[in-house]
């Protein structure tokens, strides 16, 4: 059996099918029988025939109740189920595992699966901590674990517990520094404690950008490092992170274009540079007309321009107004 499914991860998955069957053929009414049988369902279903993967799996849920087979086959009907939009049907299923097989990788599986349907589609943040905190307890070093950890912090920042979550990001650092987890948990550091300590953030975010992680990461990381920048008035940082944002021309960067250009507007007025910052407003309502970016910027214009008519008859523009 573990030739048959070394041959299914390598993706040769006909020549796992013919492994599986003479595992079942010479194996009968074993735990090696019925996990050859698990994988024999799986080849039908990557083949778009459901209904041979669910009757073979069916037949071994009945047959074989008590042995790991029958956790796998639920397991991979849970699976099935959550890939067609029944999520609830697919927790029922990993319900059985967790509850018949407790303590074994079954139950980390199942409940990490469960977890993210608790998460993404029930909003039951509370509950899917509970199961990632469940699968971490059990298998701490496994894959699932480090990726349930930083889903920890996800799920307690969603949650609106911004302290929990950033006690969650933590934890994922110390335990994979310089790894590809551990950068992706500074970057949300970053993000959650910009607001309180931007100087933290931005310390946070720079190792993003020194980091292997994707693009996509990496420009979302100099957008909220210039925000961050302008809530320390420390406008030529702000100001350069957004021109370095518009000056890459990647797919990922451009989805952060029309932001950048709505923090360097940002930027200019709170240096008084009104002319610039409706400039760059103007820019945004024509290189993204209709998009609701380009919507806001509309007003933001209006304002800029009574503010700056203001500024030119000696008011000072503050809350309230206010004369020089």
């Amino acid at each position: 059996m573990d030739n048959a499914q070394a041959t299914w991860d390598r993706s040769e998955d006909d020549q796992a099918l013919q492994l599986s069957e003479s595992v079942v053929k010479d194996f009968p009414d074993t735990e090696q029988g019925t996990m050859a049988q698990a994988v024999i369902g799986l080849w039908w279903k990557e083949r778009g025939d459901l209904a041979t993967a669910s009757h073979i799996w069916y037949r071994v849920a009945q047959d074989y109740p008590g042995i790991l087979g029958n956790a796998e086959v639920w397991a991979l009907m849970g699976a099935t189920a959550e890939e067609q939009g029944h999520y609830g049907k697919a927790c029922v299923y990993w319900d059985r595992v967790i509850r018949r097989f407790p303590g074994t990788w079954q139950e980390v599986r199942a409940r990490f699966w469960r977890a993210g349907v608790r998460s993404r589609i029930h909003k039951r943040y509370d509950q899917a901590i509970r199961d990632y905190e469940r699968t971490v307890a059990l298998a701490p070093e496994d894959e699932m674990a480090k990726q349930a950890r930083l889903l920890i912090g996800h799920n307690y920042l969603w949650a609106g517990d911004g302290n929990a979550a950033v006690q969650a990001y933590l934890e994922v650092t110390r335990r994979a520094p310089g790894t590809d987890l551990g950068f992706e948990a500074r970057y949300y550091l970053g993000f959650v404690l910009g607001a309180d300590d931007p100087q933290a953030a931005v310390a946070h975010f720079e190792a993003v950008l020194r980091s292997g992680l994707p693009e996509s990461f990496k420009a979302r990381a100099l957008l909220w490092r210039a925000g961050d920048y302008l809530r320390m008035k420390d406008y030529p940082a702000a100001e350069r992170d957004c021109l370095a944002i518009l000056s890459v021309a990647s797919a990922e960067f451009r989805l952060a274009h029309p932001l950048a250009r709505v923090m360097l507007g940002d930027i200019y007025v709170d240096q008084k540079r009104y002319d610039e910052a409706i400039a760059e407003f103007e820019l945004i309502m024509r290189e993204y007309p209709g998009s609701p970016v380009a919507q806001a910027t509309a007003h933001s214009v209006e304002w800029v321009r009574m503010v700056r008519a203001l500024a030119e008859q000696g008011w000072v523009a503050g809350e309230g107004g206010g004369q020089k």
